[in-house]
């Protein structure tokens, strides 16, 4: 057919295929350099959400070194409560400080409870809700999330531990135990033992650290700074801890056994 067109048709033609040519490889051309740049800023936004995620879990992580620090000074006081609560004990007045002095001491001495710390996951939530997890590999993912499991659990715990210390913090006021109000008691002193140990046996400082160490972060001087940052705001508010209390420990120093 191309035969029976005059020399003038066919370069016409062929200049036209050439446009459309060029056009076509124009657009693939375009989209494959915006498909380079979404990808471009969706491994920078996985690099800020994985920042914020490390940072969120180091702080975390604090509350379980905390919770070491005070644990033999809780769980002297769990057997001050236990005496209490079967009889045992020559007196029903609650010994002072839990685990440490302040400069005004209080009319009614706490009886059991911890650290005003929470649990965050505000920076792994929104990395799922923005699509920034979808860039990180599966296992890599899977390990994160494993950690924020871990630290469900501690969330749970101390919410329970809170609930328990507020009633068990009846007997500062040296009431009459009633059956109904020492069953009230025993039950959060049950809820209080377990979680003391679901804190510092069950679920390990030194055993999150080495999760986070598998994911690339010994973050050592980070959980140092924070160690040092938890004294001098001990230290700024006249608070000392009670020689029950055991040293500040760094778990990315440690090897769980």
């Amino acid at each position: 057919m191309l035969r029976k067109l005059s020399k003038g048709q066919r370069r016409n033609i062929a200049h036209w295929a050439m446009e459309f040519v060029v056009v076509v490889a124009g657009v693939l051309l375009a989209l494959w350099l915006q498909q380079k740049v979404t990808d471009a800023n969706n491994r920078s936004a996985a690099l800020v959400s994985e920042a914020a995620i490390r940072d969120e879990l180091d702080n975390n992580l604090m509350i379980l070194v905390m919770q070491n620090v005070v644990a033999d000074c809780r769980r002297e006081r769990l057997e001050v409560i236990e005496g209490m609560l079967e009889g045992h004990s020559p007196s029903r007045v609650i010994p002072g400080p839990l685990f440490m002095t302040a400069p005004a001491v209080p009319k009614h001495p706490t009886v059991y409870g911890f650290f005003a710390l929470d649990v965050s996951d505000t920076a792994w939530r929104a990395a799922i809700a923005n699509g920034s997890v979808n860039s990180m590999e599966p296992e890599r993912y899977r390990s994160i999330a494993d950690i924020y499991s871990t630290f469900d659990q501690v969330r749970q715990a101390l919410a329970t531990d809170r609930e328990a210390g507020n009633t068990l913090q009846i007997l500062s006021y040296q009431a009459t135990l009633t059956p109904e109000l020492r069953g009230q008691l025993t039950k959060s002193y049950f809820t209080a033992r377990s979680n003391l140990g679901l804190l510092t046996e069950g679920i390990s400082a030194t055993g999150v650290a080495e999760q986070m160490r598998s994911l690339g972060w010994n973050d050592r001087e980070r959980l140092d700074e924070l160690i040092g940052k938890a004294k001098g705001d001990m230290k700024g508010f006249g608070f000392t801890l009670k020689p029950c209390a055991k040293p500040f420990v760094n778990p990315f120093l440690q090897q769980q056994s």
